[in-house]
């Protein structure tokens, strides 16, 4: 028998944690995901994009703008100094306001949807609006060069940061959009300089020697008014008719004012129109300067009724004739309402020549014809007439026979307009005979805004007498002014024979 040997004193007592073990594999406890960062390239297709935004804002600012401050063109509108200045303003304030707020509410503006990017924080985490605004305000430095600074820092630093970003602390990384939403942010960034284009470009003026273009119209119906203008060039032929005499500053010359039946057609021997018909004013310029190789001459007019008040507001054109023209054509015309007050009224032209500095003015008048109206400061009918059909003579008697149909035209004068020209009219009506009474019919309800606010209401009424008894009758108009909280009462006596 094998008798065990005692372990010498301090050596290790085995026991079975001190057994050798197999070593196994090593599992990490926690990897952190790699972060994918946009590429350079990534970032540029997303700001080339994003720039259609401030190109669609910039185009439909300018063409609006461009009357006032500049001028319109055929390509256009053409700024200079402050006005391009202005314009440059508000295309860059709307690329700023655009990228905080998309990127603050979303994460990523149209553009970086389109290029697969996403702004988060550098800890992985959405950014706030204080975060947004501060990457967007120092685009200023990283525009340096058109981006070129920030296209060195992202391709230098570790995180692809330009100078925004290391401020902000965010970064930019790449983001997986379904594609149906990459889609419609590229159909949206497309749709948007389209609609600018689009919803302005018949504001332009016309080329030179473009007759067809768009013209000042000015139309009524019982509840509404458009107005719009512009002036456009042409071949003027000579000829008698209405004229003014020539203007000039030094060389540059306004002349052969004269009216005309329409850009086109011949020369009017009078300056008289009706309610309705448009009014066309043309002439000659010439003696601009062109030694920079071409002339550029700015044209504006707008027209005053009666009253002095402006039918139209100042419309402007910018005119180029090509290099070696010394004069050229144009003309300007005025589409009166049905509401036109009769009276003289007044096309204001202003002429620039904007390479030699020089500038003429000119005032053509013309005449609207009708009925002389007496004006009034309160709600009541002027003209008023039995007619022979609707915008037929009066009639020489109100004697009627059952059947036929009384017509009664009046203008309607004195109301009130309130603010950005509303006016609110209503007409009612009843017949009465005796002691007997019909019911009170509602004529008409107007309740609109007017561009040029009308200082009459040309109306008519009908009655069929079918039916009705041989007597003297009342018919008794009412009208009701709720701007001027005013109310009148107009009777139009007639007799039915039997």
């Amino acid at each position: 028998m094998a008798i065990p040997v005692p372990p010498e004193p301090g050596a290790p007592i085995p026991s079975e944690s001190s057994v050798p073990v197999a070593p196994g594999p090593v599992v990490p406890i926690s990897a952190a995901p790699a972060v994918a960062y946009a590429s350079l390239g990534d970032r540029a297709l997303a700001v080339i994009l994003d720039l259609l935004v401030a190109g669609a804002v910039g185009w439909a600012a300018g063409m609006l703008l461009a009357p006032r401050f500049g001028g319109l063109t055929a390509e256009g509108f053409s700024l200079q100094g402050r006005p391009a200045l202005i314009i440059m303003g508000i295309s860059a304030l709307a690329f700023l306001v655009y990228h905080v707020c998309f990127e603050w509410w979303f994460g990523a503006t149209l553009g970086k949807i389109v290029a697969g990017a996403r702004i988060t924080g550098v800890d992985g985490g959405p950014i706030d609006f204080r975060r947004s605004l501060i990457r967007n305000l120092l685009r200023v430095i990283d525009f340096v060069v058109f981006y070129l600074l920030a296209a060195i820092l992202v391709l230098l630093t570790s995180r692809r940061q330009r100078i925004g970003d290391m401020v902000a602390r965010t970064v930019v990384t790449r983001r997986d959009y379904p594609g149906l939403g990459r889609a419609l942010a590229l159909l949206i960034l497309v749709a948007l300089p389209v609609a600018a284009v689009a919803g302005t470009w018949s504001l332009r003026a016309p080329a030179a020697g473009d007759s067809t273009g768009p013209t000042l119209t000015t139309t009524t119906s019982d509840s509404s008014t458009r107005t719009g203008g512009t002036t456009g060039g042409g071949a003027i032929s000579a000829g008698g008719g209405a004229r003014l005499a020539p203007v000039a500053d030094g060389p540059f010359t306004l002349g052969n004012l004269r009216a005309a039946e329409g850009p086109d057609g011949p020369d009017r021997s009078n300056a008289n129109y009706k309610p309705g018909e448009s009014a066309t004013l043309r002439y000659d310029v010439s003696g601009f300067d062109t030694s920079p190789g071409k002339g550029r001459v700015r044209i504006s007019f707008t027209a005053r009724d009666p009253f002095d008040v402006v039918v139209i507001k100042p419309v402007e054109s910018i005119q180029e004739p090509p290099a070696g023209e010394s004069s050229l054509g144009a003309w300007a015309r005025v589409s009166l309402p049905e509401y036109a007050w009769p009276g003289t009224y007044h096309v204001d032209l202003t002429i620039a020549d904007l390479v030699a500095n020089r500038q003429v003015k000119a005032s053509m008048p013309f005449t609207v014809e009708g009925t002389p109206i007496e004006p009034s400061d309160t709600l009541t009918l002027r003209n008023v007439r039995v007619t022979e059909g609707d915008g037929g003579p009066a009639r020489a008697t109100s004697v009627y026979r059952a059947g036929d149909t009384l017509w009664v035209a009046f203008d309607i004068v004195g109301f009130k307009a309130g603010a950005e020209g509303a006016i609110g009219l209503k007409a009612e009506m009843e017949v009465a005979t005796g002691s007997q009474r019909s019911a009170r019919q509602q004529l008409f309800d107007l309740n609109d805004r007017f561009s040029y606010v009308p200082r009459r209401i040309p109306a008519t009424s009908h009655l069929t007498l079918g039916g009705m008894s041989p007597g003297d009758y009342v018919m008794t108009l009412t009208f009701s002014d709720s701007v001027g909280n005013q109310r009148y009462e107009q009777a139009v006596r007639f007799t039915i024979q039997p």
